[in-house]
């Protein structure tokens, strides 16, 4: 069985502040993804499995359900990568190795026209298979965002 994401990894999304301007300076933010708890590879299981990390500054939906968003989400597929065909050789691995570590430094902008409300940065792990998410996140942590 593949381990539980809650209990293989450790999630640390942390934002430089919490206040954000409508088209004033980028948000820096700092993401790190450790692989605590596992003694192999994660995720692990099916080679077609994966784990797919997204952080990104999401603020309220409008009347038809579309949620606003500060611009182009930080995505990073942990999975194995094998060729088309037997006997199914790895050509790229980018899953995280028993202790192993991976970090991010982006940066997030509101647009003058961004709506107001709640916004949060949101920082989620989603089972893929074959390379496309599959159902809701495993892991999912929010910090509050002030917008003015």
């Amino acid at each position: 069985m593949p381990a539980d994401p809650a209990r293989a990894v450790s999630l640390l999304v942390e934002a430089e502040r919490v206040d954000m301007v409508r088209g004033g300076d980028p948000l820096p933010v700092s993401v790190r993804l450790q692989n605590t708890g596992a003694g192999h590879a994660f995720p692990t299981g099916t080679p077609w499995r994966g784990i797919r990390l997204e952080v990104a500054v999401v603020g309220p939906a409008d009347r038809k359900g579309r949620v606003a968003t500060a611009e182009e989400p930080l995505i990073h597929d942990l999975v194995r990568t094998l060729e088309e065909e037997p006997p199914w050789r790895t050509v790229d691995d980018t899953r995280l190795p028993p202790g192993g570590e991976l970090t991010w430094t982006p940066s997030f902008q509101l647009p003058l026209s961004a709506p107001g409300g709640e916004w949060v940065l949101r920082a989620t792990l989603t089972e893929t298979i074959r390379g496309e998410a599959v159902g809701e996140p495993l892991v999912v942590q929010e910090v509050p965002l002030r917008v003015d």
